[in-house]
């Protein structure tokens, strides 16, 4: 048996379960669901809406991942944060059900949301702007839009290979760094003041400030921390601006905690993060202003 499985055969395993109508049980990966199992049950929601998925195959939204890997002879941790962090080789933002890179969303990708502390649940997009995902003991396994979706990973032991790195669009920012001026270097000043308090003069100049406020925007949202302000740090930054509302933690997230089931960071508490943020940023232009 081969290390690896085709994306598009991937794909097609992974729809099994929604055109066989798999209902969703916490910690489960493709088993069927029992009465005894039922009544012993003890999670909220299961208590509440596990009773009609008795004699059903059922699965979170990990496990989905795990039964088609282990079904094709391969292993993969039951855990939708491990997924991203540990078994995706290339990933990163989306925006808007797009690549924030601008290449292309490959079939067999996996997706995933963050609920500000973690990535509490996973998908499989499937082309065509569709998911599917194992939603929650009320839903089971079903179809969503990419749209939902803030993070994507190519996970291991998939060949994506079918498909080439095609630009989605190209990227409509220019890549700044440290030295650059100019009117794009007055927008990014403009909206690491909007995003998070940055407190930068608007000079058009891309000095130390700047470069110390995009890493430290960067360190918030999980980029690669290198002080550039490439494709993703643009896109998470512009997303930010548009969107000041709370993205609700889905029902019945695939956690290992149950705590976390309704953990959310608010906007309020994330601007208090940026705010420290900023004041570390004041703190290091002024060592910097001694040292030059």
């Amino acid at each position: 048996m081969p290390d690896y499985v085709r994306a598009d055969e991937f794909v097609q395993q992974c729809l099994v379960p929604y055109e066989q109508g798999w209902g969703y049980i916490w910690g489960k990966y493709g088993q069927v669901w029992t009465a005894a199992q039922q009544k012993a049950a003890t999670r909220p929601l299961t208590k509440a809406y596990g009773a009609q998925w008795i004699g059903k195959r059922v699965t979170d939204c990990s496990g989905l991942i795990r039964r088609v890997y282990e079904d094709n002879g391969l292993k993969i941790t039951h855990s939708s944060h491990a997924q991203y962090l540990d078994h995706c080789g290339r990933k990163g933002k989306l925006v808007n059900g797009q690549r924030a890179d601008g290449y292309r969303l490959k079939p067999g990708s996996a997706v995933f949301m963050y609920n500000g502390k973690r990535w509490n649940h996973v998908g499989v997009y499937t082309g065509d702007g569709i998911v599917v995902e194992a939603a929650g003991t009320r839903q089971g396994v079903i179809l969503s839009s990419i749209n939902e979706w803030d993070y994507w990973g190519e996970l291991n032991q998939i060949d994506y290979s079918m498909y080439p790195d095609e630009r989605e669009v190209e990227p409509m920012n220019p890549i700044l760094r440290k030295g650059d001026r100019g009117d794009d270097v007055k927008r990014l000043q403009e909206l690491l003041n909007a995003d998070m308090n940055a407190g930068l003069k608007v000079d058009g100049i891309f000095g130390a400030g700047t470069e110390a406020a995009v890493m430290a925007w960067q360190q918030l949202e999980h980029l690669k921390v290198d002080g550039v302000c490439g494709p993703m740090t643009w896109a998470s930054l512009e997303q930010e601006a548009e969107d000041q509302e709370p993205v609700p933690v889905p029902e019945d997230p695939d956690e290992d905690d149950i705590l976390d089931d309704a953990v959310i960071i608010s906007r309020a508490d994330l601007g208090e993060l940026r705010r420290y943020a900023a004041s570390l940023i004041e703190r290091i232009d002024a060592l910097l202003s001694k040292n030059e």
